[in-house]
């Protein structure tokens, strides 16, 4: 905790939205863990790991924030992210294909806890 305080003295810049550099190592861990091991669980395909290969992905697992109203992912792009949502939402929208209509239509919304992309990790289990 001193280490913690030591870089948010009045006269040092911090950045709030990432605030992974001013926590040691293993707070920023248990931080990762506690946030992204619960959706984790969730994912079909990860049902049936051992909690040790779960924290091992967490690992890997890098948080990113979003603008209100920011695409993070449009549609006939390549999906090369997985998302699990730790705060906040997010909503799907898809084009009708059969309709010259340049309205979206909402698919779903993702809340805390949900996940989006769990097709990529078809792709990983094939190469193992």
């Amino acid at each position: 905790m001193t280490s913690i305080l030591s870089n948010l003295q009045p006269d040092k810049e911090v950045n709030i939205l990432n605030t992974h550099p001013i926590l040691r190592l293993e707070h920023v861990r248990e931080i990762t863990l506690s946030l992204c091991l619960p959706t984790l669980k969730k994912i079909p395909r990860l049902q049936n790991l051992e909690d040790k290969r779960l924290e091992a992905i967490c690992g890997f697992l890098r948080p990113v924030m979003y603008n209100e109203s920011a695409y993070i992912i449009r549609e006939g792009e390549p999906l090369d992210t997985m998302l699990l949502i730790t705060q906040g939402t997010a909503t799907t929208y898809v084009h009708p294909r059969e309709s010259s209509s340049s309205f979206s239509i909402r698919q779903r919304f993702l809340r805390k806890g949900d996940f989006y992309g769990e097709e990529l990790l078809a792709c990983a289990f094939d190469q193992l």
